[in-house]
């Protein structure tokens, strides 16, 4: 499981709910580290529109669990975080996800 870490909620991709958000390390699908990625300055409300205008791309339908899980969600999300604060994505930690990008 990964989810994205901002302004007090975890925000995370499912088959069941698309994307949502809970408090943080407290998702049903467990928690074990964190990874620290950097900050961005964006308000909630800024962070809320970058969420709005993924949601049509991330329901629950679109959720694959090799292809399109909650590691790709957070992929995109902390890309779309960085590209709203005018400033490159830090990389992504290559150990998320290895597997499934290994499957061609």
């Amino acid at each position: 499981h990964t989810g994205v870490v901002i302004h007090g909620k975890e925000y995370s991709f499912a088959h069941v709910y698309g994307v949502f958000w809970t408090l943080p390390t407290k998702s049903a699908t467990g928690f074990s580290s964190t990874s620290e990625l950097g900050d961005v300055s964006l308000t909630p409300l800024q962070v809320e529109a970058v969420i709005s205008s993924m949601l049509c791309d991330w329901s629950s339908e679109s959720y694959h669990i090799i292809k399109r899980n909650c590691n790709s969600f957070s992929r995109v999300f902390i890309a779309a975080l960085f590209e709203r604060d005018g400033r490159k994505a830090p990389e992504f930690p290559s150990y998320i996800n290895r597997l499934a990008d290994s499957i061609p």
